[in-house]
Parts: C-alpha cells; structure tokens; sequence
C-alpha cells in the first residue's frame, strides 16, 4: 500500500517531469518549471521534509579530488592508436573510476574530456567505472549511506559483470 506522503511524492515527481518535458515548446529552460513544481508542492506539504547531508562522503570525495590531482596522472590524449588505444583509454579510465571514483577521476581526466575521440573513449570509461565497484559512483555512495541498516550488501562481485558488459557493448 502507498502512503500519503509517497503518493505525494509520486504524483509532484511527475508532474515536474511533465512540466520539464513541456518546457522547451514553450521556450523556456526545463528547469524552471520543474523547479516552480516541486517548490509549489513543497508549500503544500505540513511538514517540512528533513535535510540529510552526507558530510562523510563529501569529505571522502574531496579528499580523493585532492589525491588525483596532486598524483598528477595524464594519459596519453593521441587518437592515432584506432581501436585498441580507445579502448585502451576507456578501460583506463574506467579502471581508476571504478577504484577512485568516477568524479576525482573526471577531475583528473579533463585534457581527455575537450573533444573527439578520446573524449568519448574517455566519457565510457568514466561511467563504467562508476558501475565497476560500488565505490565507483559518488551516488552509490551517497544512496547507500542514505539507506544505513536498510541498505543491501553492494559487492564489486555484483557491479563487475555489468560494468564489463557496458565497456564492450556495441553503442
């Protein structure tokens, strides 16, 4: 059975998806209207929803931007290679996403990310990596801290299979 507040949740979750949806026809940015929604659905509510920040893994991920950038590791940006050396990039990225984090290591990987194909090789290994482990992703990390005792046990055994499934994936 759905609560009350559930139903709410539900019903002010579609319709500024629906609001952000209709936007651009109306020319103006998505979002706006999904704001003014969940704002105005805010006001209707009684009781004023409980704000949980996760400071532990906001400490954790800075401290692991600091570490990238001060290690100071550049991959080779040359396209040149074809396939194998894409392929090369993605799966490193991916790699060091997967055992940092996918946000210290886009930090890090910046002179990949401007354009072309490393950029895409890049970008692929970045969110598979964020699937690699579950320290990969920073909202992993956030809904499972979030979730406490509720949470289930996340496994790199459970993350690898379908982080190596999207690494050779045809797009």
């Amino acid at each position: 059975m759905v609560s009350r507040r559930e139903l709410h949740a539900a019903v002010a979750l579609a319709g500024a998806g629906l609001a952000a949806w209709l936007a651009p026809f109306a020319a103006i940015p998505p979002w706006l209207p999904f704001s003014v929604v969940v704002a105005g659905s805010l006001a209707v509510l009684r009781e004023r929803p409980q704000l949980t920040v996760p400071w532990r893994i906001g400490a954790q991920v800075t401290g692991l931007l600091v570490v990238t950038h001060a290690l100071g590791v550049q991959l080779p940006a040359d396209p040149a290679r074809g396939l194998p050396g894409l392929l090369l990039i993605a799966g490193a990225v991916g790699a060091a996403a997967a055992v940092a984090n996918n946000l210290p290591v886009s930090a890090a990987a910046t002179a990949l990310l401007s354009a072309g194909p490393t950029a895409y090789a890049a970008s692929i290994g970045l969110a598979v990596g964020a699937l690699g482990a579950p320290q990969g992703s920073v909202a992993t990390l956030i809904a499972t801290d979030l979730a406490g005792s509720d949470a289930p046990s996340i496994t790199v055994r459970n993350f690898a299979p379908i982080a190596t499934a999207g690494l050779v994936a045809p797009p």
